[in-house]
């Protein structure tokens, strides 16, 4: 074990700081592979990385086609779902509407107050244009519409193994090498930078991808969550082979206060990812086997619950939200 551990020991790739092995797993969501993967943490910026670092013929492989965000129309999907059980019948509305219920005002909740916090910069910053230009980055099937209100020209963009376009959407190896024919006045990238190898080099890449002072919207894993050392591996954010990084808030400022861009705000975000970390633990655990049961709807609306009084507490969140500002170099 001693040898493994000195064998596992890199320098971090953020920071270039002293790293040592924090857990391993293997892709416990999709089981795309039963290979077991190493996790190594740094000791100065916090940051959580995947060590070796997965080949990009590997990482394609990640990605099957049930991955969440190849999904269209997600959210009013699930607002569809939440309404069809909700006026069932009665032993709905108890068993599985407590569960669909208090996912739906997290949910809801979730989405009003992240949409103001942005669109107080979006209207200061580009509502003012009569029309402005908007690149969705990891767009999957969907480019994101109602962050950016109506006066809007969208493109998105996602990695794929063969380049092709599919209405706005470029689907493309790598997004270096993709002519988009303009720059752009915001660009949104939500939970797709912790996806990225080359960390560095995309922020260069997307900093070329704007107009003058353009503005920049990102999602990203943390690794500051109150309940990460509870559930170790089973965090909702490792997502483990596909998140290559997860951040600590304190750090992140730090990465993109560079040449390239002004942080504008930081934050953590609301989210579910104690509902989501806790049942991937008990199920694993055989606490929970059912996942039709009476029991696990209950215990599934106190997890929702546990998430939502976190969220409002404004306690760290496995979720974390950067609104950047274009610089010139």
């Amino acid at each position: 074990i001693l040898l493994a551990k000195l064998i596992l020991k890199n320098t971090c790739k953020i920071c270039n700081g002293e790293t040592n092995t924090y857990l391993s797993w293997k892709d416990y969501r999709y089981k795309t592979s039963d290979k077991i993967y190493n996790i190594i943490k740094c000791s100065n910026c916090k940051t959580e990385q995947i060590f070796p670092t997965p080949t990009k013929e590997e990482q394609f492989t990640f990605y099957p086609q049930d991955y969440y965000s190849y999904e269209e129309e997600v959210a009013s999907k699930q607002t569809r779902w939440f309404l069809m059980k909700l006026f069932k019948n009665t032993w709905s509305l108890i068993s599985s509407g407590m569960i669909d219920l208090m996912y739906f005002l997290l949910y809801w909740s979730q989405y009003k107050i992240d949409k103001g916090w942005f669109d107080t910069f979006v209207e200061n910053k580009l509502n003012k244009a009569a029309w402005y230009d908007v690149l969705d980055i990891g767009c999957g099937a969907w480019t994101t519409q109602s962050a950016f209100g109506d006066k809007r020209n969208r493109n998105g963009f996602d990695i794929s193994d063969k380049i092709s376009k599919k209405w706005s959407i470029f689907y493309w190896p790598s997004i270096d090498t993709v002519d988009f024919g303009k720059q752009y006045d915001a660009i949104i990238a939500i939970h797709v930078f912790e996806h990225i190898d080359e960390q560095i080099q995309f922020i260069k890449n997307i900093h070329n991808l704007f107009k003058n002072d353009g503005i920049l919207l990102m999602k990203l894993p943390s690794c500051d969550g109150i309940f990460n050392r509870i559930v170790g591996k089973y965090a909702a954010e490792r997502d483990i082979p596909r998140h290559l990084f997860n951040y600590s808030k304190s750090w992140l400022s730090r990465l993109f206060e560079n040449k390239w861009f002004k942080v504008l705000d930081i934050r953590y975000l609301k989210n579910y990812g104690a509902a989501i970390s806790l049942w991937r633990y008990l199920m694993d655990k055989w606490i929970i086997k059912n996942t039709n049961s009476l029991l696990f709807k209950i215990i599934s609306s106190l997890l929702y619950g546990v998430d939502l009084v976190v969220s409002f507490l404004h306690l760290p969140t496995n979720q974390i939200g950067i609104i950047a500002q274009k610089i010139d170099k």
